[in-house]
């Protein structure tokens, strides 16, 4: 039977585990947001660039127009392009997987292997299809989202506020799906679990619970249904290595 990684313990999982609700339905689209958002937040929170993506990505194509002269090493821009393309070759196929497949797990794991990692955070996103509230826009999704993502103790206890910070590394994303889900880009992969590294949980929710008091005593049994033969970890092909530079701007820093 296959094994979707998940730890025991339910006070571990409670203490590593930031709960995201939100009030009504969350069309698929929106879901894949989510977790181009969840990857581009954890990029910057975990030290694995300097400066939000959406800087990065506005540095390399207008801070050339506005000031010719400005030089930057060769390498950092070189590192920058390669990660920004290679994200955004991952965000065209999330979007493209919520519009053919029911995904409801991801694991985003950093390290130099998926074997071996630093840091596994595993994200879940509830079903909402039979869900009677009122659609929610973009905006009010991203903006709940980042607000706990921002003040969850759970995340904020890998925030290295001081001392060396570990050289960059990379990040990988696994999907967690049906194995006839007709899913092309991404690939299929005998995984059971990181062992190693430190595991967090990001749980998205919807309706009108109050989600902490209706944990389950294992987190992971809200996907018993899941745990079969016929679901499978598929891995995006491009995996995305952080660097460091300097940050020459930081205004646009994740606010609420």
């Amino acid at each position: 039977m296959a094994q979707a990684g998940f730890q025991s313990s339910q006070e571990m999982l409670i203490d590593k585990t930031c709960f995201v609700k939100f009030s009504g339905h969350v069309a698929p689209y929106i879901r894949a947001t989510l977790v181009k958002e969840v990857m581009k937040y954890l990029l910057y929170h975990c030290h694995q660039i300097q400066m939000p993506f959406e800087q990065i990505k506005y540095d390399l194509e207008e801070s050339p127009k506005k000031d010719p002269k400005c030089k930057r090493p060769l390498m950092e821009v070189k590192n920058a392009k390669k990660l920004v393309a290679n994200l955004e070759e991952i965000f065209s196929h999330v979007d493209m997987l919520f519009s053919m497949a029911c995904v409801q797990r991801f694991a985003i794991i950093f390290g130099a292997t998926i074997v071996s990692p630093k840091e596994v955070y595993h994200m879940t996103i509830a079903d909402n299809s039979g869900s009677t509230g009122d659609s929610l826009r973009t905006k009010t999704c991203v903006r709940t989202l980042m607000k706990e993502l921002i003040t969850s103790e759970a995340l904020l206890s890998v925030k290295k506020t001081s001392g060396k910070i570990s050289p960059p590394t990379k990040m990988f994303l696994l999907v967690y799906a049906h194995r006839n889900s007709g899913i092309e880009w991404f690939v299929p992969i005998n995984f059971t679990g990181p062992k190693r590294g430190e595991q967090f949980w990001i749980k998205l929710e919807h309706g009108g619970v109050n989600i902490e008091d209706d944990v389950p005593a294992n987190i992971a049994d809200d996907h018993d249904d899941f745990d079969n033969d016929d679901w499978i970890w598929f891995k995006a092909p491009v995996d995305v290595k952080g660097f460091l530079e300097k940050a020459t701007n930081s205004s646009n820093i994740f606010q609420l």
